[in-house]
């Protein structure tokens, strides 16, 4: 028998005993389960076995199986994460896996990565297709119109993560930058460092981003640390954008004690690293600002090492990884549902 098999009809088992079944509750029979499962009896029987075993199930001779507990073991070994990615820009999603992976790992629980290509990740057939996985959990990655495939899947037993807080189902689980505050720190940054003429840079216009809601609450949080600050000569860029090349000539040309560059996007950051590697301009971590990034430090060649304010993809991924090991070790999501790093 494949171990994938049972593997994967332990995983039904388990979540349909959470989502359909009380304690007390009576539970088919092995070959009604062979037939509903598509297995073997004697694979039934294993399964079964390995529930009682758990904890989950009770079977006494001439009194059948019933259900004796619906929560999930404790015992996290053994278990599998899905992290899929709505994007393919590798730069991204290699970031926040190698944080899901290493937190996994280090609790015997296997991850793996999907890049998504599906077109269709609106409708409850995406729910259905997150459910064949075979996984025990699944982590997102801007699939932020997929609220209604994961409460889909959320509702027949499948624990999600998101990294996107869905307003139309605030019952499902996220973790996600706090982008206001993030926002305006990049911008103190600068200020408290006696910056007065200041370059905020970003790579693409708002409106051509998958994740739209979460730059401009990021710029909103640069404007709120402007408040008051007259004295202060602000422009901002898309660097794809017309003009650009313009406007950053002429801020490099004048650029003195008192410039600074705030990148608030990664995809921004080797643009910016080679006006200052050309420029010939000593680069400090009040003079060169980085949002966020794979890890919290980076390197570019000819420039010192610089450091981000928001957190790190990376420890993005292992915050939405601990969330849900969290559950499966308690059997509830801890509060608050939506946490922001």
């Amino acid at each position: 028998m494949p171990k994938k098999v049972m593997d994967g009809l332990l995983r039904r088992l388990r979540r349909d005993i959470a989502v359909q079944h009380h304690a007390g509750d009576r539970f088919p029979p092995l070959r009604e389960l062979a037939g509903r499962y598509e297995v073997s009896y004697r694979v039934a029987h294993k399964a079964v076995r390995t529930l009682c075993n758990e904890g989950m199930l009770e079977a006494r001779p001439n009194r059948g199986i019933t259900v004796r507990s619906t929560r999930n073991p404790r015992d996290v070994s053994g278990k599998k994460i899905a992290f899929i990615s709505g994007h393919d820009y590798r730069h991204l999603y290699d970031g926040f896996f190698a944080g899901v992976k290493a937190t996994a790992e280090a609790e015997g629980v296997a991850a793996s990565l999907i890049v998504n290509d599906r077109t269709d990740v609106t409708s409850t057939a995406y729910g259905g297709y997150l459910l064949n996985l075979n996984v025990d959990g699944v982590l997102t990655l801007l699939l932020t119109q997929s609220a209604l495939p994961f409460c889909y899947a959320v509702d027949r037993g499948l624990d999600i993560v998101s990294d996107y807080p869905y307003a139309e189902f605030p019952q499902l689980p996220a973790v996600f930058g706090d982008d206001f505050r993030h926002g305006r720190e990049a911008m103190r940054k600068a200020l408290d460092a006696g910056a007065g003429d200041i370059l905020v840079v970003s790579m693409w216009p708002d409106v051509d981003r998958p994740a739209t809601p979460f730059f401009k609450t990021r710029f909103a949080g640069v404007q709120d640390a402007l408040k008051g600050r007259d004295d202060v000569r602000v422009a901002r860029i898309d660097v794809s954008g017309a003009g650009s090349l313009s406007i950053l000539t002429a801020f490099f040309n004048r650029f003195s004690r008192k410039s600074s560059v705030v990148t608030i996007d990664y995809d921004s950051i080797p643009f910016v690293a080679s006006w200052f590697y050309r420029s010939g301009i000593k680069v400090t971590d009040a003079n060169f600002i980085v949002y966020d990034a794979p890890e919290r430090s980076l390197h570019y060649y000819g420039l010192p090492q610089l450091h981000t304010v928001a957190p790190s993809f990376s420890e993005w991924g292992a915050a939405m990884t601990r969330k849900l090991i969290a559950k499966w070790k308690t059997g509830v999501f801890a509060e608050p549902i939506w946490e922001k790093i």
